[in-house]
């Protein structure tokens, strides 16, 4: 995702491809995850991409996402349709 200004206060001062982690550890990074099959008992078909997030320098304002969407909407479709 690249953005050009801050959604909040129209600044052009974004720093992209921050990290975000968790407080206990600097080297654990988020995931983001969607079950292909999130009823199944077993093998619920887990589809993870990382967490990537842009802060802009002026006001703070964060903005988070995911670092490939496309295969999060596959799993998501094929939970749709089964």
């Amino acid at each position: 995702m690249r953005l050009s200004r801050c959604p909040s206060c129209q600044s052009d001062n974004i720093i992209p491809n921050a990290t975000l982690h968790e407080m206990n550890s600097p080297y654990a990074r988020l995931m983001v995850t969607v079950y292909s099959k999130p009823d199944a008992l077993l093998l619920k078909k887990p589809v993870d991409t990382w967490a990537k997030c842009a802060v802009c320098g002026n006001c703070g304002y964060l903005m988070l996402y995911a670092e490939n969407p496309q295969v999060l909407w596959e799993a998501y479709q094929t939970q749709k349709n089964s």
